[in-house]
């Protein structure tokens, strides 16, 4: 669930979310999935932008 906006210096609507939700959370997510379909950690790490494939299955993958 997302919270409810709160307003910016300028009185504009701005949503804040955390690393627990948003867009970075659909990131592993997709990470995850992609890797469980059997995509190689070589080209999801070249999906996510990842200069090091080494780093890519312990981000993605949950603890």
């Amino acid at each position: 669930m997302i919270p409810p906006p709160g307003k910016d210096s300028r009185q504009r609507r701005r949503y804040t979310t955390s690393r627990k939700e948003g867009l970075h959370q659909l990131r592993h997510y997709y990470a995850s999935v992609m890797l469980a379909g059997g995509v190689s950690v070589r080209d999801l790490a070249e999906y996510l932008g990842h200069a090091d494939p080494g780093f890519t299955p312990s981000a993605s993958m949950p603890t």
